[in-house]
């Protein structure tokens, strides 16, 4: 089915060329993603992901170097590496997240750390649910989000 998931009590994540449906694992579902991709939420404070107070959301979808070639479209064989910047796929991304602790948000991230733009979140009974456009975002598409209290 070209999927692999990983649960630990602290970083989920599932890496998937299509969904058929949402893909759900214990404290996070993936209910779509309109791009291939790799969706992990990781905890950063040591926490099981439904208690953490600070939480990696990464949506790594396809990145290539501007100008790379390859033999055939399914891009075996890489004939010149190409050159920056990088190229990154956007894609939008559905997801909800078990988690009881009050009053996260969700930020887009740079490749720094800083965060760009918060993004809305809603809140239903323990679990937050956001959708990310990487399209639509104010300072170019990112790989990284962070869900936190602090």
């Amino acid at each position: 089915r070209r999927l692999m998931t990983v649960r630990t009590p602290r970083l989920e994540g599932g890496s998937f060329d299509a969904l058929s449906g949402p893909l759900t694992l214990d404290a996070l579902t993936v209910a779509s993603s309109t791009v291939s991709a790799d969706v992990t939420a990781i905890s950063l404070d040591d926490a099981p992901l439904a208690d953490s107070r600070r939480i990696l959301l990464v949506y790594a979808t396809d990145a290539l170097n501007s100008t790379a070639q390859f033999d055939a479209p399914d891009r075996t064989v890489l004939r010149h590496i190409g050159k920056l910047p990088v190229l990154v796929r956007t894609g939008e991304l559905k997801f909800t997240l078990r988690n009881q602790t009050p009053g996260m948000e969700l930020w887009a991230l740079g490749l720094d750390g800083a965060r760009k733009q918060r993004l809305p979140v809603s809140v239903s009974k323990g679990t937050f649910a956001a959708t990310v456009d990487t399209a639509m975002l104010t300072n170019g598409p990112a790989l990284f989000f962070e869900l936190s209290n602090q």
